[in-house]
Order: C-alpha cells, then structure tokens, then sequence
C-alpha cells in the first residue's frame, strides 16, 4: 500500500519541473494573446519579471530612472514596477495599445482601487475603466488590462462585440519562431509600423534624419523580427527579410557605413563609446540582414547616461 502511494507523488515531482519550463518559443500570454486586435501588424514584448534580478532592472526600472515609467504611472495610476510581470506593445500603424498581465490588487471579484492626481474611474460595457485625460486603462479581468488613448479603449471593446472579429495570426506566428528564453522581444509583418512618425525630438542631433533612414530601412524589409536579454548587459538580435539578397547586402552596408559614420563624431575622450561601437555587428544570408549586438552593463549604462542628460538638455 505504501508503494502504491508512493507512485503518484513520485509522479507529481517528476512532472513539476516540466511545468515550469520556459517555452521553447516566445509567445504573447494566454490571457492577453485573445485580446489583440485582428488588424495588428506589430508586436513588441517585455518580460518584466525575467527582468528582475538583472542590474539593468536594478539602476533603471527599480531606481526610477525610465521616465516612460513613471509617466505612463501618471497618467493612468498603475504602477509597472509592482506586480506586472508582461507588458505587450501593439500596433496596426495608426492605434496602439499596451496589454498588461499582472496582478492588479483588490480582492477576487472585487475592482481594483487605485488613487492619484486627476485619476477618474468609470465603467464601459461592464468593465472598469481609469483614466486621466485623454489616457486610460481598462481591465480586462483581474490579471489583464490595456493602457491607450481612451477612445480607443473604448473602440477595443466594442470590437469584442463583433462575431467576426479575428486574430492577428500572421505576427503572432512570426513571433512564434522567436526564442522562449528572450527578456523582451519584437515582431512585424509590416515593419514601418515600428517606426514612430513626427518629429524626431530636439534632443537627439540628427533625430529626424535617422528617423528617415529607419523608416527606408523598414520599408525595404516584408517583416522584421528582434529578440535580446539583458540579464548581465545587452544581448540584442535583429532579423529581417529583403526582397532578394542584393537588398540583403545594401542594408547591410548602410547599416555598417551609418556606424563608421557615429565612430567619427565621436571624441577622444569618450573610448567607452567607440567600445560599444565595435559590440555592433551586420552580416547577411541570402535575402537576410542581421544585425547582432552586444555590450556589456557598463558600456550599455554608460550610453544610456549620456542619452539621459542629452534628452534633459534638449528640454530645456
């Protein structure tokens, strides 16, 4: 008899760590993946809780210094750094919205409080809606929500009233072919819809010029797809699909040149800059362009510093 009980727990812990295996391939949570609208054509993720841990999140999420954080907590009253553990970026190229799964306090069946500066709260089509402004959240359920412009919000869920509404299968089987490992991710089967259209900001010198050869770029690829870690600095891969391998090799080349160029305006007082020059790799195969990147911690910090205090110069 003992034997015989024996046998299912036995059973049960050999199980146990299969069940906590990290996926083979990237994929959007179950909670949220039936919430993306039919027309996205763009998906970009952040694995906040493989972040943890990492000195990256440690100085800059933790440390407060991301100011999209703590504007994004502004304005909608939820806090990114405390119970989330997936943020899902998605585009059609003209609407967005960011899906969050995590745990958003309140008791089970209960709506969840939240309290802050001009925060208003409101119920559409049975769900709870915060908002302040023209930006909201509205939850789903209890472990997800969505952040965006309020009418849009209010457009997503009038859309689950529609019988014929669809998946985006075609990038969420893109992003299917990513790795299950990777900290934060990106995939498009219409990779303009990356690229954020206006003014490139008078913080970054040559913003809008950069802005134009990332946009080229994009156009002449069917699809791109970028995956990376961070745990112990930047690990980043990019991937995309040109009509034919002259295109391929022409990206490649431009992409090669644009970093020979950065090399140049670069002082001889910053070395640690040309370092993370040489972290940046282009190759090609076929009709495949990749760019392979990385960098060690104190390189990446080093750079996003500088950036920092350019952005706060560029503001004043």
């Amino acid at each position: 008899m003992r034997r015989l009980l024996l046998i299912p727990l036995l059973a049960g812990l050999v199980l146990l760590p299969a069940c906590k295996r990290t996926p083979e391939h990237a994929r959007v949570d179950a909670a949220l993946a039936p919430l993306l609208p039919g027309d996205t054509v763009a998906l970009a993720c952040l694995r906040l809780d493989r972040l943890k841990g990492s000195p990256f999140y440690t100085k800059y999420v933790t440390g407060k210094r991301i100011k999209a954080l703590d504007e994004f907590s502004q304005k909608t009253g939820l806090d990114l750094r405390e119970n989330v553990w997936e943020l899902v970026f998605s585009t059609n190229g003209k609407t967005s919205y960011v899906f969050i799964r995590g745990k958003f306090g309140g008791d089970f069946g209960f709506e969840p409080e939240f309290k802050g500066p001009g925060l208003q709260k409101t119920s559409y089509k049975g769900r709870y809606l915060i908002f302040t402004g023209d930006h909201g959240v509205v939850f789903m359920n209890t472990g997800a929500a969505v952040a965006g412009e309020v009418k849009d919000l209010k457009a997503l869920v009038d859309g689950f009233d529609n019988p014929a509404r669809g998946t985006p299968q075609a990038v969420l089987d893109l992003a299917g072919t990513l790795p299950g490992t990777a900290q934060f991710w990106a995939a498009s089967t219409r990779p303009a819809a990356l690229i954020p259209v206006g003014d490139g900001g008078p913080a970054m010198k040559g913003g809008e010029a950069m802005q134009n050869n990332l946009m080229r770029a994009a156009q002449s690829v069917s699809q791109v797809k970028l995956w990376g870690d961070l745990s112990h600095g930047l690990e980043m891969h990019v991937q995309g699909v040109a009509a034919n391998e002259k295109d391929a090799t022409a990206l490649r080349d431009a992409f090669q040149a644009g970093v020979g160029m950065a090399r140049l305006t670069m002082k001889d007082k910053q070395p640690e800059m040309l370092k993370l020059y040489d972290g940046l790799i282009g190759t090609t195969d076929g009709p495949i362009v990749r760019i392979d990147v990385n960098e060690p911690f104190e390189l990446l910090d080093s750079f996003l510093s500088k950036l920092q205090i350019a952005q706060g110069a560029g503001a004043n």
